[in-house]
């Protein structure tokens, strides 16, 4: 009976171990998106906004400065001044758009929380971190909101590009 005891501790312990880092980080629930970011990394609501792109989420491996203030006049210094080696720093944004402003640009075709998303290198907006990557994830989530997903990377080792690709698979919209 022991030896069972053992046996089923060791294969409860075995499994648990062995959850993807996005299982066990931090659930945002907001703007009518839902993602868990990996286990130990920064989250933090705002960011700078880009022309026609309002920010929604900020996401890091590397401790983020908080904004100062509340409400529409809250100060946001950069989230990061640079990347350290290793650095991943994710600025997800909310665009609203019509008609022609809502096709997504030229790019791979790639699924993202069951949604058909285009990823292309990015325009540089990295480059102010010292970032050696760029990419740009663009989703349609309803006809007039596009969303776009700056992924800013020094050097990323493989296991912070498999807790990117976590969260990506974790992204869920609450719209139709």
């Amino acid at each position: 009976m022991r030896w069972l005891v053992v046996q089923f501790a060791v294969l409860i312990l075995t499994a648990c171990s062995s959850l993807p880092a996005a299982y066990s980080g931090t659930l945002w629930d907001d703007q009518g998106v839902r993602f868990t970011a990996p286990a130990g990394w920064a989250v933090r609501a705002g960011g700078e906004a880009l022309p026609g792109a309002t920010p929604l989420a900020l996401i890091s491996n590397q401790p983020m400065q908080d904004c100062a203030g509340a409400g529409g006049g809250a100060s946001c210094p950069p989230p990061i001044a640079k990347l350290e080696p290793g650095g991943v720093l994710i600025t997800w944004y909310e665009m609203h758009c019509v008609a022609a402003g809502c096709n997504l640009p030229a790019g791979d075709q790639i699924l993202v929380g069951g949604r058909i998303a285009v990823r292309y290198a990015g325009p540089g907006l990295c480059a102010p971190l010292l970032a050696s990557d760029e990419q740009v994830v663009a989703i349609t989530v309803t006809p007039q909101r596009v969303d776009l997903i700056v992924t800013c990377s020094r050097g990323a080792n493989d296991a912070a590009r498999a807790a990117v690709a976590a969260m990506f698979d974790s992204i869920q919209w609450r719209t139709p």
